[in-house]
């Protein structure tokens, strides 16, 4: 991408008529996902060769009215006056009862144009949580444990027990979130995003005598952020092998919750992701 954008804005310097053009721009658009290219570093680079590009062809000032129509039914109109957008929404939103099985057809009709126009179309859905993406190469995998601290003369001793989904856990009762990630290669920034349960809590233990000699990483650093809804850790290196992450919560609020899954990605790789399964538990008094 970048080496695109910066040929792109290049020949415009020295030929913004060259044919080769037209063509580059199409396919800096065409590699758009959602609303960047690749990388932060790219996307600047391609949203600075398309601007170049717009200012050079005369599409700041282009002027024309169209319409949207979504199976050749209309569904928008647009105005747009010197480059600028006078009527029409940006967003459509369509129910799935208006769409066909098989192919859909989206398309503009101008009319009184001068300038050109076009169309970009972002699809989002979703999917039971219960059906988890992978990645080949990337696993994650999440377990939950009952944790239980003992006192060993004038120590304290921690003891696991694996817990089953559904299982049920009593309010206050510790539990450690154990998240394994196994790479096949060497990766750089990488993101891991816990999701903590609705009525849960991250316990605080390090100042807690209880957990002086608990670990969150094992064989791995990497830097922590605490949110209200979940845990993040950011690492700039993961070296191939598996790597486990663990930290402590506990249930506040009696009931039926899920966990919803934990996902792992490279930070200039988005689409490359993986989760792992949703947990369910039961939360009483």
């Amino acid at each position: 991408m970048e080496t695109t954008a910066t040929l792109l804005t290049n020949l415009l310097a020295i030929d913004s008529k060259d044919p080769l053009v037209s063509s580059l721009a199409e396919f800096l658009v065409r590699k758009r996902s959602g609303h960047w290219w690749n990388t932060t570093r790219a996307t600047a680079k391609v949203v600075t060769a398309l601007s170049d590009y717009a200012g050079a062809t005369g599409e700041f000032d282009a002027s024309y009215s169209l319409r949207l129509l979504v199976n050749g039914k209309q569904r928008e109109e647009y105005v747009v006056e010197k480059g600028k957008l006078i009527r029409g929404s940006q967003v459509i939103s369509l129910p799935a009862t208006e769409l066909k099985r098989g192919e859909n057809r989206v398309s503009l009709t101008g009319k009184e144009s001068q300038g050109a126009f076009y169309l970009s179309a972002n699809l989002d859905y979703t999917v039971p949580p219960e059906v988890a993406m992978q990645s080949p190469g990337l696993i994650i995998e999440r377990q939950f444990y009952r944790l239980k601290a003992k006192r060993d003369g004038d120590r304290w001793r921690l003891e696991r027990l694996p817990l089953q989904p559904g299982e049920k856990v009593a309010i206050g009762e510790e539990v450690e979130v154990r998240l394994t990630v196994d790479a096949r290669e060497d990766m750089n920034f990488l993101i891991l995003e816990d999701r903590l349960p609705a009525g849960f809590e991250v316990r605080e233990f390090r100042e807690d005598p209880r957990f002086s000699s608990y670990s969150e990483y094992w064989g791995l650093s990497a830097h922590k952020e605490r949110h209200d809804e979940r845990m993040a850790y950011f690492m700039n290196n993961l070296p191939a092998g598996r790597h486990e992450f663990r930290y402590i919560v506990y249930p506040e609020l009696e009931g039926s919750v899920i966990a919803l899954p934990a996902s792992v990605w490279p930070m200039y790789v988005p689409t490359f992701r993986s989760e792992s399964s949703p947990w369910t538990f039961q939360v009483v008094r």
